[in-house]
């Protein structure tokens, strides 16, 4: 909350639907400097028996430059590749998801499904080599139709589709999931 280059709190809410289970917040002042380590939150609901664990870290300047962000392509011990997950029902590629697939050249029995948020990209080389490197974690990355690595492979030919799936409901999205866990299950 705040205004640009100025963060005055942070909120951070739960929902069910368009119904607010929990809803906290943290004063700038308990944030930590700029800059500074990642500081670790719990907050408790104990109304709606919920607890919210997560890490926060204020960064004044980008978090990781672009030469650290390509690196993660160029990684000599993981293998590469980008997996087109096809729509079914219209078989149309501008409906189709990408798959990432970063995984360890000597095998590994861990892997973690990353899903994108709205708007987003895999764009996060400072967790990546956490996953990857330190954890030994293969890494998938699911791109929705008409979002992220999507929209740089050219599949989505209507602007107005955009990050906006035309279907008008995220139910397509269930079928993306289910087919990257199914590769993820297969490719190993």
């Amino acid at each position: 909350v705040g205004r640009k280059r100025k963060i005055e709190s942070l909120k951070l809410s739960v929902y069910e639907g368009k119904n607010m289970k929990f809803s906290c917040s943290f004063p700038r002042s308990e944030l930590g400097p700029d800059d500074a380590d990642w500081l670790q939150f719990t907050a408790e609901d104990s109304t709606n028996n919920m607890e919210l664990n997560f890490r926060v870290r204020i960064a004044s300047k980008p978090i990781v430059s672009k030469s650290d962000f390509e690196s993660i392509y160029n990684d000599t011990n993981l293998a590469y590749e980008e997996i087109e997950l096809k729509d079914d029902a219209t078989g149309l590629q501008s409906d189709s998801a990408l798959l990432q697939a970063f995984r360890h050249k000597s095998g590994s029995k861990k892997a973690i499904l990353w899903i994108l948020g709205k708007n987003d990209g895999f764009m996060h080389s400072h967790v990546f080599y956490r996953l990857l490197n330190e954890s030994k974690f293969d890494l998938y990355v699911l791109n929705y139709r008409y979002s992220a690595r999507c929209l740089r492979k050219g599949w989505v030919e209507d602007p107005h589709f955009n990050s906006h799936c035309h279907a008008g409901t995220h139910d397509v999205y269930k079928n993306e999931i289910s087919k990257a866990l199914k590769t993820m299950q297969t490719t190993k």
